[in-house]
C-alpha cells in the first residue's frame, strides 16, 4: 500500500514539472503591433496608441512586443509613404522579452499628408515573422477657428476664461500652467484636442473636450501628487478638424527650477 503511495505521488510530482516546463517555455516571437503618439521612455511600451497624426507631431512611434527572442534577433521595419511610395528603412539587435520601438521623425517643418504603412519583419530561428500597421498624417490649414493662442498662470473665475498673468516662462513651483485660445464660429459637437509635449524627452499629454461657437477655451497642466513639473523647453498645440482639414495652433513655454 505504501509502495503505491510513494508511486502516486511520484507521478503527481512529475506532472507538476512537466505543466511548469510547458509554463516557462514560449515560443519565440515579435507581437502586438501598435503605433502610438507616446511611449514608455523606460519600457518602449506604448501609452497612447493612435491612427491619426498631425503634419506638425514630432514623431510617430512603432512599437513591437517581444517574447523569448534569441541573442541578437534582427528586427526590420520599413516605413512607407503609400501617396507618394518613399520608403524609409531601419532595423535593431533584440534578444529576450520586453518591447521594441521604432521612430519615425520628419525631415523638415511638416511630415508629408496621406496613408502610411510600417512593416517589421524578424528572422526567429529560419522563420520569417511579418507584422504590419496603417495610419493616417492629416493635413493642416490655415487656423481660422482657432486663435490667438497663450500660455498663462491663471484665468478668471467666471465663465469667460479669460487668461491673466499672460506668460512664456513659468516655475517649477507655479500650481497649474493653462494654455488658453480663443474659438471662432465652431460648429456643434466640434472636438477640440490638446497635446502638452516636453521637447528635452519627447513625452506628451493629451485631453480633448466637445464645444461649439466662439468662446475661450481653456486646458492645464498640473503636476500629480504634490511633485513639480520637470523643469525645461515645452510646446503645447491645440487642433480641430474641418472639412478642409485639420486647423492647429500651438504655443512654447518653459519651466524653471
Amino acid at each position: 500500500m505504501r509502495k503505491k503511495f510513494y508511486f502516486f505521488m511520484l507521478i503527481a510530482l512529475m506532472s507538476i514539472i512537466l505543466s511548469s516546463c510547458s509554463i516557462i517555455s514560449k515560443k519565440p516571437l515579435i507581437s502586438e503591433p501598435v503605433v502610438a503618439k507616446l511611449i514608455d521612455s523606460q519600457t518602449s511600451k506604448p501609452i497612447e496608441a493612435s491612427k491619426v497624426f498631425l503634419q506638425s507631431d514630432a514623431a510617430v512611434y512603432f512599437t513591437v512586443k517581444t517574447t523569448d527572442l534569441p541573442k541578437d534577433t534582427v528586427i526590420k521595419v520599413t516605413w512607407k509613404h503609400l501617396d507618394g511610395g518613399t520608403e524609409i528603412p531601419s532595423q535593431l539587435t533584440a534578444n529576450g522579452s520586453g518591447y521594441e520601438v521604432f521612430t519615425l521623425k520628419k525631415s523638415g517643418e511638416l511630415f508629408p499628408s496621406g496613408q502610411y504603412e510600417v512593416t517589421a519583419i524578424a528572422d526567429i530561428n529560419g522563420s520569417l515573422m511579418e507584422l504590419k500597421e496603417q495610419f493616417q498624417i492629416v493635413a493642416e490649414v490655415k487656423a481660422t477657428h482657432l486663435l490667438n493662442p497663450v500660455t498663462a498662470k491663471a484665468v478668471d473665475s467666471n465663465d469667460k476664461l479669460n487668461p491673466l498673468d499672460v506668460t512664456s516662462r513659468f516655475s517649477q513651483s507655479d500650481p497649474v500652467v493653462y494654455f488658453v485660445i480663443q474659438s471662432k464660429d465652431l460648429p456643434a459637437d466640434t472636438k477640440v484636442s490638446c497635446q502638452w509635449v516636453y521637447t528635452t524627452t519627447g513625452d506628451s499629454l493629451s485631453h480633448e473636450l466637445i464645444t461649439d461657437g466662439s468662446r475661450n477655451i481653456a486646458f492645464s497642466l498640473k503636476p500629480e501628487n504634490a511633485q513639480k513639473l520637470p523643469a525645461g523647453k515645452y510646446i503645447v498645440k491645440a487642433s480641430i478638424i474641418t472639412d478642409a482639414g485639420t486647423e492647429m495652433v500651438s504655443k512654447e513655454f518653459e519651466i524653471v527650477e
